[in-house]
């Protein structure tokens, strides 16, 4: 007589526990991106170039950013920095000469971004469905103007239907605020700010330390 068979038996808390986290190591879920650094060299003047987002685009449209997006499957941040920028000014990646990588920046919503610097070699142009226009910047005019820096804070905001009174003082409860600086540079008639005036910023003040 063959013998029926029934549903497993569910396992205990324990033998779950050991099932999903034996020998297994953490790791890090927050989303990464890269971006680069195009520096452009004409008769021995160096120029960064920055994009100026389409404004079809859902996110940010109309923002100053460096060529860049998140990084897919098994990619290092180098190699995203290198594949966007050449989805984005129609190039190949030969036309790039990376020269390195900076610190990571992490946004307010920590996601991981990884500059990187790099020659453009070459013509190049934009694709439209990214990009709305190119402009480029002189290194000597970022050495010579500081940007202007202000504060940005972050606060908490309970939901309304939060039940704020089983907190520790209630509606008096102290919420956590990060404060962060924004820089901003005004160049003719564009405005980069944010995240990409800091990446900027930190370019800038790491070359000037060693040629002013």
């Amino acid at each position: 007589m063959k013998k029926s068979v029934g549903p497993s038996p569910r396992m205990t808390l324990n033998q779950a526990i050991e099932e999903v986290y034996k020998g297994r190591q953490g790791r890090r879920i927050k989303r990464e991106s890269a971006v680069l650094l195009p520096l452009i060299e004409e008769d021995g003047s160096l120029s960064l170039l920055y994009e100026v987002r389409s404004y079809q685009l859902s996110s940010q449209p109309g923002e100053v950013c460096f060529p860049g997006g998140r990084m897919e499957g098994h990619e290092s941040s180098q190699e995203t920095a290198v594949r966007e920028t050449c989805e984005e000014l129609l190039i190949k990646p030969e036309a790039i000469e990376v020269i390195g990588g900076m610190d990571s920046f992490e946004l307010g919503n920590g996601a991981i971004v990884w500059p990187y610097i790099g020659k453009i070699k070459g013509s190049y142009s934009y694709s439209q469905d990214e990009v709305d226009h190119l402009f480029k910047v002189p290194l000597t005019w970022l050495c010579a103007n500081i940007p202007q820096q202000y504060k940005l804070t972050q606060q908490t905001i309970p939901d309304p239907h939060f039940p704020i009174e089983r907190l520790p003082g209630g509606k008096d409860y102290q919420w956590l605020e990060k404060t962060r600086d924004v820089y901003m540079y005004l160049f003719q008639d564009e405005v980069i700010w944010g995240l990409t005036a800091n990446i900027t910023h930190a370019f800038i003040e790491s070359i000037k330390a060693i040629t002013f």
